[in-house]
């Protein structure tokens, strides 16, 4: 069938030697009502030509096992049925069932006269589902390389200007070494400021995520879920965030009156009040930490003596730099472990059988039909006499 203008229609095609006739043409309704019957359609063609219906083209072509002796004036009914009734009917015919309680396996069976087509549609359905699973984390995965793209492009910016800075203060003081000078002195802070580092990497990685869900261009996007590791609290959140964001961008944008939009909608905006509510309190927590750690710092380095006005300047940018450097290296990680989750395309659910069609049909059962008809040829004539 070439193009029968995507309605629901059937007739009648009875087959001959060189050519075919085709008959009792229906055209039914898409509303349900009663169907349109044709009885005075009638058309003759021949096999491998076009052939006009009243809402459409067929071509008839012989197969291999065509014989005419047998198949002549053969009567074949053609029924063209709309993907969504079809789509429909096999959903109600899918089954599933969980061999036991504690299993993780699920069985999927669907009766049809075909076989071939049950097999076909079965193995179709789970690489769909398979194909959808890995579509939802690919797009989160996107949206954290997006995030984590931007985020290194302002900390290598601000790294560059450090640098300059450093080299800056190293000209106008005329040092060419400091370190091994200083190494001595802040042995006993070294301790302190990697401390103070990650609490502050923590500190802006907490603010990134919160500057993000407070942009509102940004509304109903994916969190980076994969930026944030400070509070298993906090990413559990975000994690039932990016979910609802994903179950409510596969419902599309034209169903804003939908009632289960609405409710996803209101999930969606109580799930990122409370994400920024936990981010608030992460971040008062860690500025408290930080400034403990800074005032423990500040207290050891007097103990380790008076350093020099120089010294102190270079160490203050030296802090900055570290910490620039580390936040840069740590989303530098961050972004080759997306792209490896980017390029896994591992899929959920785990085929243990494909689908397989038996050589005995499920039904009808021919010995039950056999013996019912032979209960009923016998006794029917008896009830009678």
């Amino acid at each position: 069938i070439d193009d029968l203008g995507g309605k629901p229609c059937s007739f009648l095609v009875t087959l001959g030697a060189e050519d075919f006739v085709i008959s009792e043409f229906v055209r039914s309704k898409s509303d349900g009502g009663d169907p349109d019957v044709d009885e005075l359609f009638t058309v003759k063609g021949a096999y491998g030509e076009n052939v006009s219906l009243p809402n459409g083209v067929i071509i008839v072509n012989k197969t291999l096992y065509f014989d005419p002796e047998m198949s002549l004036e053969k009567e074949i009914k053609v029924t063209k049925s709309t993907k969504e009734s079809v789509a429909t009917a096999y959903r109600t015919r899918v089954k599933s069932a969980v061999p036991s309680k504690m299993s993780s396996i699920i069985n999927l069976s669907l009766n049809d006269v075909v076989p071939q087509r049950a097999e076909d549609i079965l193995n179709t359905l789970l690489d769909v589902y398979n194909d959808d699973a890995v579509y939802d984390k690919q797009i989160v995965a996107e949206a954290t390389a997006k995030f984590i793209s931007e985020r290194l492009q302002v900390i290598g910016e601000e790294l560059h200007n450090i640098d300059g800075d450093i080299k800056s203060f190293k000209d106008k003081n005329n040092i060419v070494d400091i370190t091994t000078e200083t190494k001595r002195r802040t042995e006993g802070v070294m301790r302190y400021e990697q401390e103070i580092a990650a609490t502050s990497n923590q500190i802006a990685m907490s603010k990134f995520i919160s500057n993000y869900l407070g942009d509102s261009s940004k509304d109903y996007n994916l969190i980076p879920a994969t930026t944030f590791d400070g509070s298993e609290n906090i990413a559990r959140q975000i994690a039932d965030y990016n979910e609802l964001v994903l179950r409510r961008l596969k419902l599309g944008n034209n169903s804003s009156n939908n009632p289960i939009v609405l409710q996803l909608n209101s999930n969606i905006n109580s799930t990122k009040n409370a994400i920024l509510a936990s981010l608030s309190s992460h971040i008062k927590a860690l500025e408290i930490k930080l400034a403990n750690l800074e005032n423990e710092e500040r207290k050891i380095s007097t103990r380790v003596g008076a350093v020099p006005k120089q010294e102190q300047e270079f160490l203050t940018i030296a802090r900055q730099q570290k910490i620039k450097e580390e936040l840069y290296l740590y989303l530098l990680t961050k972004s080759e472990e997306n792209a490896i989750s980017l390029a896994i395309t591992e899929r959920p659910a785990r085929i243990v059988d494909y689908a397989f069609g038996g050589p005995i049909p499920v039904s009808p059962n021919k010995m039950l039909v056999m013996l019912a008809m032979l209960i009923l040829g016998v006794g029917a004539p008896l009830g009678i006499i």
